[in-house]
């Protein structure tokens, strides 16, 4: 007689759970395998090879209007620029295995074209690398070759240095200050003494490790390196993938390296876009996951563990949006977060504390802009051949005084883009070392700066204003990884619920692991890889509970 009151106990208690599921949570909109937050590089890359491998996949961003992230492609009156990054590098295998699997075609900038970079001393202009020897003075060229090939490099004090420390101590000052910080605060738009090595440079970092204080430079970290990377490849090998699962994290993983297959040829060096610029990437993979796979205009509110009385469910994730529509709710089983690192933090700090500490990282604002100068006012410098600009582009250390971060020679990397009788460049202004606060100054404030500095640098004197393409203000600039990120996101990582069958993965600009596209692609591949092998793992899993059945 006493089951009676027990059995009855249960099942107001079951009626309780449901009644509390509902009014915590609305019934799920969708319910998929796969959910990428972020529409990036790295999470275009998740959410097609999560898509293509079998799972069901969904993809939301917040933007309304496209996805892409910082990519953004412009085209008018017969020219073609990019507001965000201009190319990617032929080194990039991931993105360059992505686009063969998009069915994108590839076009290659010459790279035999020169990197300039400006003498703060004495003005000149200095093409690399065939004239670093002239950049630097005698004991400077001497002491970087001494660091590369002779002296004992000294393992550093922690596991995570600034970019600035490395350099200065294996290759010397001047390099540091010449080529080195140049090239960060053009193309990063950062601060060598603030950057980390590790995760801005991930295989410098791992020639960093492989230090052990032999004598042989760089040259032998480099083969040391190399020798850790064999064994530890032929370890993974030895791994029975099968039996292990995901058992380890995405972004870090212990698989084998990857085989990128056989890839279109590109010249060595050269410097890559697509026939249509950038934004063929992220067009090529909406449509390839057609339109109920995307959903634009959709910000996260909230990521946690789905809320039912179904104990099979318990291992999802239930993820509330802001639509156009109004709330809606997606129940996944891997939810992969592959957005700017403050949208990371408030939105993984509820299940992942450490996680609110990404908001730290800074992104500083930053101003590309575009102009167009016709073939006369170009002056007769090095980086003008005959009547054209002919090179990358021209890297401006921070010690010149010129508020212009540097210069990109678009009509040189592809003179099929700009219109005839024009030259075009793309400067930035802003970044992590400028002291100029960028809300202060308007667009034609900012524009005739940066013509000022291409007056002094690349023009002849007194040229009238340019043909103004585009100035794209960018509120979020190039996030910044300090000392110590590589840790923050291990922490992260560990915290973040995760089993065999699911899980949260952390990817996109809080992730670190290198800020380039190509860097971006691995880590949104490596999410992918993590979430099919968690969806193997379900399948095996019932096919497992089938067959005992």
């Amino acid at each position: 007689m006493m089951f009676l009151p027990r059995l009855l106990r249960q099942l107001l208690l079951g009626a309780f759970v449901r009644r509390c599921s509902a009014l915590v949570v609305s019934p799920p909109l969708l319910e998929i395998d796969t959910l990428v937050i972020g529409g990036g590089v790295s999470g275009l890359t998740s959410a097609f090879y999560a898509h293509k491998g079998g799972a069901s996949t969904l993809l939301a961003d917040s933007d309304p209007t496209r996805l892409g992230g910082v990519i953004e492609t412009q085209q008018r009156d017969g020219s073609q620029w990019e507001d965000g990054p201009n190319t990617f590098q032929a080194s990039a295998m991931g993105l360059r295995r992505l686009a063969a699997d998009l069915g994108l075609a590839v076009v290659a900038s010459d790279p035999a074209l020169p990197r300039f970079v400006l003498g703060a001393a004495d003005g000149a202009l200095y093409a690399l690398p065939a004239e670093l020897p002239r950049l630097l003075s005698p004991w400077g060229l001497l002491r970087a070759a001494a660091g590369l090939l002779l002296l004992p490099v000294a393992p550093p004090d922690d596991d995570d240095e600034t970019v600035a420390s490395f350099v200065a101590r294996v290759c010397g000052g001047e390099v540091l200050q010449k080529v080195v910080e140049p090239f960060l605060s053009t193309v990063y738009t950062g601060d060598p003494a603030a950057l980390s090595l590790a995760s801005v440079f991930p295989s410098l970092g791992r020639l960093a490790a492989a230090a052990d204080g032999t004598p042989g430079g760089l040259l032998h970290c480099f083969v040391v390196a190399k020798n850790i990377a064999a064994a530890d490849d032929r370890r993974r090998k030895s791994i029975d993938w099968n039996a292990v699962g995901n058992a380890v994290d995405a972004g870090r993983s212990l698989r084998p390296d990857r085989d990128y297959g056989a890839l279109p040829e590109v010249p060595k060096g050269s410097s890559l876009s697509f026939a249509a610029g950038l934004r063929a990437l992220p067009e090529a993979v909406r449509t390839t996951l057609g339109a109920g796979g995307c959903r634009l205009g959709w910000t996260a509110l909230s990521v946690r563990p789905a809320f039912t009385a179904n104990p099979q469910e318990k291992e999802r994730f239930d993820v509330r949006f802001a639509t156009p529509e109004g709330e809606k709710v997606v129940r996944a089983w891997t939810v992969i977060v592959a957005t700017p690192a403050a949208a990371a933090a408030a939105l993984l700090a509820p299940v992942a504390p450490a996680a609110a500490d990404l908001k730290a990282i800074q992104a500083p604002p930053v101003v590309a802009v575009t102009l167009a100068y016709p073939k006369s006012a170009l002056a007769p410098t090095k980086a003008v051949d005959g009547e054209n600009l002919r090179g990358f582009g021209l890297l401006i250390p921070r010690s010149a005084g010129i508020e212009t971060l540097g210069f990109q020679f678009i009509s040189s990397l592809f003179p099929s883009r700009v219109r005839a009788g024009e030259q075009v460049v793309l400067a930035y202004y802003g970044g992590a070392q400028c002291s100029v606060d960028l809300d202060t100054l308007s667009d034609a404030e900012i524009v005739d700066r940066v013509h000022a500095d291409a007056e002094r640098l690349l023009l002849t004197p007194n040229w009238t204003a340019p043909r103004v393409l585009s100035v794209r203000r960018w509120q979020e600039g190039i996030p910044q990884y300090g000392v110590g990120h590589a840790r923050l996101v291990e922490a992260v990582r560990g915290e973040l619920p995760r089993t065999k069958r699911g899980g949260v993965l952390l990817g996109g600009a809080g992730a670190g692991g290198g800020i380039s596209l190509g860097d971006c692609a691995e880590g949104g591949y490596a999410c992918a890889q993590a979430a099919l092998d968690m969806s193997r793992y379900r399948a095996a899993m019932s096919a497992a509970s089938v067959g005992r059945g």
